[in-house]
């Protein structure tokens, strides 16, 4: 019994090798549906066996072979077909110049790379695009088109869809071309030309869309715009405003514009303008304030600001004397249109000497007339001066009806002299004449007018330093020369 047994499993087995070969891989006419059943029957046969003679084993023959035939039995083919095209997106009537747009869907049963090509049936313009691949699933592939007919007619299009291995499929759409596109060209409105200058003219106009802007300018009539413009903006705007320089006085000009905008062109009408003359300003520039402290610090900054305006609107150029002979000149002031304008300039200066400053400020126009302005600036020094001036000097020099009494302090100081017929002189009486000079100097000199030829006169001069310290000199006298 057990040889029985062994001779009919060794019968079985050599069957199954027998007819593996036959049903997984031999050639047949029959359909792929009957191979497949024919590979589950012989797995079910398989597994019916094992079980039948006790192998439940994982690793004995039986399993073996059954995982063999399912693994086999899961292999999916490549198949050798032709993409798909699923469906076109088409305008069906368009305007010569008007752009159309084609969306071609398509898909590849293996999810390859598809190309496409398009027959625009016009001029014959074909050009393809590729798809980048995917893996799974099978998809659907959009390729976007856009073509431009130029003329009336019927199209047929033809959209051809390939994939790697270079099976192709068609479809075709038909598009009518009628009718023109509209196209509207800028509209100009509010041509002028305005000379306010001898060299320079403004030229000004409206467009209803936004366009670009150029300009011919010629002295002779009609303008010939077959050259190019002297003036060519490419900006897109609505107010169009050019300032033509370097022109004429007193001269006719023609002017012709034109805008373009993504539509057309518009040239204007022909418009004249005539540059004025040259006007010599015979007027002087006027200074209207000056504005600054008139009591400064030795050390401090003095700020003094100088208005002024030139009739003509010209430019106007700054200059400052401090009394200290340090000059400083302002930069030319930018001049405006219209109206007349005050111009501001400011000036800094630092004095470095106590003293009282006559600051002369000057204004200039371009033609070289010029306006003047002083201010009065008393320096005091940082320091308390208690110490009176010391008076030193002190001469005199006469003639029959006036004398000259000069004299020195070691400060600056002011000045003042006072002089009588009669011994002692009061200098504090109200009836005493005196002669006085405010500014503070070192270096003093007054002179007394309408006195009598050969007379004797007594004198005391008097000085007081910036913080009001005073000296008085002993009396003196003097008498004034005989009329021969």
């Amino acid at each position: 019994m057990k040889k029985y047994k062994s001779l009919v499993v060794s019968s079985l087995i050599a069957t199954i090798i027998l007819s593996v070969p036959f049903a997984s891989f031999a050639k047949s006419n029959e359909s792929e549906d009957n191979s497949n059943k024919t590979r589950v029957e012989n797995k079910v046969q398989l597994e019916n066996n094992s079980y039948k003679f006790g192998k439940q084993n994982s690793n004995s023959i039986w399993n073996r072979f059954a995982r063999f035939m399912e693994s086999n039995n899961n292999t999916k083919p490549i198949v050798n077909k032709a993409p798909t095209i699923s469906g076109i997106t088409a305008p069906t009537v368009l305007k010569t110049g008007e752009m159309g747009t084609w969306v071609v869907k398509a898909s590849d049963v293996n999810n390859g790379t598809l190309s496409y090509g398009v027959d625009w049936r016009d001029e014959s313009n074909i050009f393809s695009k590729t798809i980048a691949k995917l893996s799974q699933p099978v998809f659907i592939q959009d390729a976007t088109f856009t073509y431009i007919y130029s003329k009336n007619g019927k199209y047929e299009i033809t959209f051809t869809v390939s994939n790697s291995t270079g099976q192709k499929t068609t479809s075709k759409v038909t598009v009518h071309i009628v009718g023109q596109t509209v196209v509207v060209a800028p509209v100009i409105s509010n041509l002028s030309a305005t000379s306010i200058k001898p060299s320079k003219a403004i030229i000004s106009w409206n467009t209803d869309t936004k366009a670009n802007s150029s300009i011919w300018i010629s002295k002779v009539s009609p303008v010939d715009t077959s050259i190019n413009p002297n003036t060519l903006r490419k900006a897109l705007v609505l107010n169009h405003k050019i300032e033509i320089k370097k022109l004429e006085a007193k001269t006719t000009y023609y002017v012709i514009v034109k805008s373009t905008n993504k539509s057309g062109t518009t040239l204007s009408k022909e418009i004249s303008f005539t540059t004025p003359s040259i006007i010599t300003n015979t007027s002087s520039p006027v200074i209207t304030g000056l504005k600054g402290a008139s009591l400064v610090k030795v050390g401090e900054t003095q700020t003094v600001v100088v208005n002024a305006y030139d009739p003509q609107n010209g430019p106007l150029s700054y200059s400052a004397l401090w009394g200290d002979e340090n000059i400083i000149t302002k930069n030319t002031i930018s001049t405006l249109e219209k109206p007349i304008f005050v111009q501001s300039a400011t000036f800094n200066h630092v004095y470095t000497i106590p003293g009282t400053y006559t600051a002369t400020f000057t204004v200039e126009n371009s033609d070289g007339k010029k306006d003047t302005s002083s201010m009065k600036i008393l320096v005091t020094p940082t320091y308390t001066d208690i110490t009176n001036p010391i008076i030193s000097n002190i001469d005199t020099l006469t003639s029959p009806t006036t004398s000259t009494v000069s004299w020195t302090t070691d400060e600056p100081s002011n000045s003042e002299v006072f002089y009588s017929l009669n011994t002692p002189v009061d200098v504090n009486a109200v009836t005493t004449p005196s002669i006085s000079n405010k500014s503070l100097v070192k270096n003093h000199s007054l002179n007394i007018p309408g006195l009598t030829p050969g007379t004797i006169y007594h004198f005391i001069v008097k000085s007081a330093d910036v913080t009001s310290n005073t000296t008085i000199s002993s009396e003196s006298a003097f008498m004034t020369n005989t009329v021969l």
